[in-house]
């Protein structure tokens, strides 16, 4: 950088010169912002770049999910045009408004709920939100509807119904159309990156989580995407399946792309296999080389999965991982 370039952050411009990085540039200016090694290795630092792509080397030591939504750690962005920029938490707590323009039932325990946003909305098909009432009652859900979608202000998520959760049950009883709702903490890493339409990619996800794995898909399709799709589900019984014969009629559709419901306990339907995800994976994909691998559900399904997919040779940077407590 040979001029110096104005950073606007919290709705005040600051001042960058030359060959002094964003954060030393805010430090110098007194504005508290959180950061520990000054080495790219903590990520303290990291932030969002709102207006433009950060510099390539701010970005080189996070995965490409995190570059592909432009962040950039600030302790090695060195700007060379002006820059709008946010801290990670103050993206996270933003709040944005949204109208329940469809409740559909999707299966006796899971409701996918159609809404639009009050304001434009950028998100990917697979990454989660926090979906509020007025009461501040809420849940993480992903998102089922492609990026495409963000462009008219809608997204599509699923509630599943849960014993003596109250969020559930309010969605499920009281909830109606045209009811407004709270959006925030939009974020993950569990997106399609166009660019390897050739790349193998394995979709796994147990119950409700199923919404991220429909995401990605869309998005995938939508990109002409070449390479082999494989979408596990899990499940502890054939009754909490939901989607089979959509998921089945994609298959039909797109050559290139299989849907496996996993089964732990009962019969199992045509293409179905009777076992939990992590010994299909293990029994029916054992070489994951080149492979890049999304996976949505709670901590131990998501780490037993990870493990072995790190077992069969998958890279660990292209393992991608969200946790939802459902």
């Amino acid at each position: 950088m040979t001029t110096s370039v104005n950073l606007l952050f919290n709705g005040s411009a600051y001042n960058c010169q030359p060959e002094e990085t964003v954060l030393d540039a805010l430090l110098r200016q007194q504005v508290p912002v959180p950061y520990l090694c000054k080495k790219q290795t903590c990520f303290k630092c990291m932030m969002r770049s709102l207006n433009n792509t950060p510099p390539i080397r701010s970005q080189r030591e996070l995965k490409e999910a995190l570059q592909l939504q432009n962040y950039f750690l600030a302790c090695a962005c060195y700007p060379v045009r002006h820059m709008e920029i946010a801290l990670l938490d103050d993206i996270q707590a933003s709040q944005m408004t949204a109208r329940v323009r469809e409740k559909n039932s999707l299966h006796a325990n899971v409701t996918e709920l159609v809404l639009e946003c009050e304001t434009p909305l950028a998100y990917y098909g697979g990454q989660t939100l926090l979906l509020l009432n007025g009461r501040h009652l809420g849940r993480k859900l992903a998102i089922a509807s492609p990026s495409s979608a963000s462009l008219r202000r809608r997204l599509e998520v699923h509630v599943e119904r849960i014993d003596n959760d109250g969020f559930s049950k309010w969605v499920f009883e009281s909830l109606a159309v045209n009811d407004t709702v709270y959006l925030s903490n939009i974020r993950g890493e569990l997106l399609y990156q166009p660019g390897q339409p050739e790349q193998s990619l394995l979709l796994v996800s147990w119950g409700s989580n199923l919404a991220a794995m429909l995401g990605l898909l869309q998005d995938a399709f939508e990109n002409a995407h070449t390479g082999p799709v494989v979408l596990l589900q899990g499940v502890t019984e054939p009754g909490q399946l939901y989607l089979q014969a959509e998921l089945q009629g994609i298959s039909g559709h797109f050559p290139n792309f299989r849907y496996i419901p996993c089964i732990e306990l009962g019969p199992v339907p045509k293409g179905g296999l009777q076992s939990t995800v992590d010994k299909a994976v293990a029994q029916f994909l054992p070489n994951l080389t080149g492979w890049k691998i999304f996976i949505c559900g709670n901590q131990v399904q998501a780490s037993t999965v990870q493990r072995q997919a790190y077992l069969a040779k998958a890279a660990m940077k292209n393992i991608h991982i969200e946790v939802v407590s459902i």
